[in-house]
């Protein structure tokens, strides 16, 4: 059986449960790094952790080119040109921790403000398990 927990929160509560936007992308499955226009690191969510073994905190300040074999997508140099083109760009790829493999939904988002791009968003998601055949029953 499953409880439920119901809170109410007095109008003045509010203060103490502020949104933080930093906290709901540090609770993400995905891993979000954010790189500027002169692709360095900005932001990295602890996602990063599982996703490529770095601590986000390793990837503040670093520039991409000293880190893009570090996060294996090195082989995606065409995909990232073409969001810095302020093209979006998305791909599967497979991360190896060992043995183990697991594949990742990894998009490539220019940050384009007016005819600018200012920044890439590098996001890498869990694939969904998809089936290999379905059955119908007609």
């Amino acid at each position: 059986m499953h409880s439920v927990v119901i809170m109410t929160m007095e109008r003045g509560d509010l203060d103490d449960h502020v949104f933080d936007p930093v906290r709901m992308l540090d609770l993400s499955p995905t891993a979000i790094t954010y790189w500027d226009r002169d692709l360095v690191c900005r932001h990295a969510n602890r996602a990063c952790k599982d996703w490529f073994g770095i601590d986000p905190e390793l990837l503040l300040g670093s520039r991409l080119e000293t880190t893009i074999d570090l996060l294996c997508l090195d082989s995606h140099f065409a995909l990232m040109d073409a969001a810095l083109q302020g093209e979006r760009r998305s791909v599967v790829h497979a991360f190896h921790d060992g043995v183990a493999r697991r594949d990742g939904l990894v998009h490539f988002v220019p940050d384009v403000r007016g005819h600018f791009v200012n920044g890439l968003l590098i996001q890498v998601s869990p694939t969904p398990a998809i089936p290999l055949f379905v059955r119908t029953n007609h």
